[in-house]
């Protein structure tokens, strides 16, 4: 057995990348980018688990960027890039949904072994906590992570307190 087929079938998802890829090409045979290198730079994100954001140069000449997740179990959210394809699937076989020309927005995910793994980095995007907290900003309505905890009763509270607090 191959190592490419090792590999599809430890990583179904890389498989289904392949074959999207396969299906739009104009070309019978396409020529696949290796791993050629390394770029020299490593970015060091600012969140708590710290990743690492890195270059790898293809065979193709052409820079790929990736970020490094450690300690963080990336099945998860592999299996919802799979859905998300499936979805994807199911959108370009609806003449509406062509026509809105409807999609999710799909990236590689690699999870190396329960701890880390590997995520396709996509330019030009912002974390739903980025864009919630922006938006909570501009309507006078922020909280910080500390002062949500001093919120944050204990399970024995009367329901009524719940409320008046979840309604502030």
């Amino acid at each position: 057995m191959t190592i490419v087929a090792k590999v599809f079938l430890a990583y179904p998802q890389q498989a289904m990348w392949l074959m999207t890829a396969v299906c739009k090409s104009s070309y019978p045979m396409r020529h696949w980018a290796y791993l050629d290198g390394f770029e020299d730079a490593v970015e060091i994100l600012a969140s708590l688990q710290k990743p690492k954001k890195i270059s790898l140069k293809g065979s193709d000449g052409q820079s790929y960027t990736m970020m490094c997740k450690p300690k963080d179990d990336l099945r998860k959210d592999c299996r919802l890039m799979e859905f998300n394809c499936l979805i994807n699937k199911c959108l370009r076989k609806d003449a509406e949904s062509r026509r809105r020309e409807l999609h999710i927005r799909t990236y590689a995910v690699i999870p190396l072994n329960e701890e880390c793994g590997i995520i396709e980095w996509v330019n030009n995007t912002a974390g739903l906590r980025h864009i919630l907290t922006k938006l909570y900003k501009e309507r006078g309505i922020y909280l910080s992570g500390k002062e949500l905890r001093k919120l944050i009763l204990p399970k024995t509270a009367p329901f009524e307190e719940k409320l008046r607090i979840h309604k502030e």
